[in-house]
């Protein structure tokens, strides 16, 4: 009789233990079956899944995989359902972004500002992950998701700061206006970012130069001051 120990002991008693573990269940159905109808012939079926896996947080871990190939739904809403739920069930990150960075240039605008939320979602506690597709939406077409983007690098705060800096000698017109208005939206804890600002007043673009000098402006306001009453 063969004799089994050691790492391999180990890996069949985890899959032992993972086989008996209990499947999580959400609104009367396992989380097998949401992940199934993600499949479904009916649209309504499909971005109803979606929206339930969300929902289920990260107990519908599992079925990151699953959502990663709704991206690729013919349905508009599906794919945005599929997106919102990514940055909630959590997953393996470094494939999760990479696949929200697509959605990015999604046909859709709902689908693509969606995957600007997920993605300043996933900055708040992964900002080394996040802040390089968030600076790379200002690139985008769309002059909407450009300003989404700045408002969830802002939310993010300090740690998108450098990335923000760099911005602000990109070639784009676009990636140098919005990483200043970034910058000014952070406010006080960005003021490592006022050098990099004071230079871009010479930028030759007049938008530039002009959110430049608000970003200034704001990042230098006291924080523990209150704006004066009015009379």
């Amino acid at each position: 009789m063969m004799r089994i120990g050691g790492p391999l002991l180990v890996v069949l008693l985890w899959l032992g233990a993972l086989g008996q573990a209990e499947e999580p269940e959400y609104k009367g159905h396992k989380l097998s079956v949401w992940v199934k109808e993600l499949e479904a012939p009916n649209v309504t079926a499909r971005s109803r899944a979606a929206q339930v896996l969300g929902e289920m947080g990260t107990k519908a871990r599992s079925a990151a995989p699953a959502l990663m190939r709704a991206l690729k739904d013919l349905d508009w809403e599906v794919r945005r359902d599929a997106v919102v739920a990514l940055a909630e069930v959590g997953g393996e990150l470094k494939l999760t972004v990479p696949a929200l960075t697509e959605a990015l240039k999604d046909s859709e605008q709902p689908v693509r500002l969606s995957a600007v939320k997920s993605l300043g979602k996933i900055g708040l506690k992964n900002p080394e992950l996040a802040v390089p597709p968030l600076m790379g939406a200002f690139k985008a077409q769309d002059e909407l998701v450009q300003g989404y983007a700045a408002s969830h690098l802002a939310k993010i705060g300090e740690p998108a700061v450098p990335a923000l800096c760099r911005g602000l000698m990109d070639d784009d017109q676009r990636a140098r206006v919005w990483s200043a208005h970034a910058l000014g939206r952070i406010g006080f804890t960005a003021r490592p970012a006022v050098p990099a600002l004071t230079k871009a007043l010479q930028d030759k673009d007049r938008e530039v130069r002009r959110v430049a000098a608000q970003a200034i402006q704001n990042i230098r306001a006291d924080p523990t001051k209150k704006p004066p009453k009015k009379q």
